[in-house]
């Protein structure tokens, strides 16, 4: 059926007769929304399936270019970059308070709100011009008080 035509009154009809009594299920309506494979097709699928393996040599292929490292791959990463910096605080913690680089090696304890108030990137740069700003006039507040 192509854009702009309708169907009859009598296709119509029929259609809806059809279809009353049927309940209006999630499977239904993700129907309507997409793609559904009835029951039948699936095991048409299946059966087409059966015996069609992927050789080990392709499975190897598939692995190397899907997997990117894994979880503990990529904490080791994550952590490996931060034992570059530094770790000279210019002021004491306190409750609520997160540790913000102003440079490689110096920190700025600063409370949770104001550090994650600007998204920022200490190896990008993104954002820091803005941040170390707040940090450092948030410091001179707290020592002036």
């Amino acid at each position: 059926m192509g854009y702009g035509h309708s169907q009859s009154e009598e296709t119509r009809a029929k259609i809806s007769a059809a279809r009353k009594g049927i309940p209006i299920t999630d499977k239904q309506r993700l129907a309507r929304m997409g793609h559904y494979v009835s029951p039948e097709a699936c095991a048409k699928m299946s059966v087409a399936q059966m015996g069609h393996f992927v050789s080990p040599e392709m499975r190897m292929k598939i692995s190397v270019a899907v997997w990117r490292g894994g979880t503990q791959v990529w904490t080791r990463k994550s952590k490996a970059k931060r034992r570059m910096l530094g770790f000279v605080p210019m002021n004491q913690p306190f409750d609520g308070c997160e540790a913000h680089h102003i440079n490689q090696s110096d920190i700025i304890y600063i409370p949770s709100e104001l550090h994650r108030s600007i998204s920022h990137n200490q190896w990008t740069g993104r954002g820091m011009e803005q941040i170390n700003a707040l940090a450092t006039a948030w410091l001179t507040s707290e020592l002036t008080q």
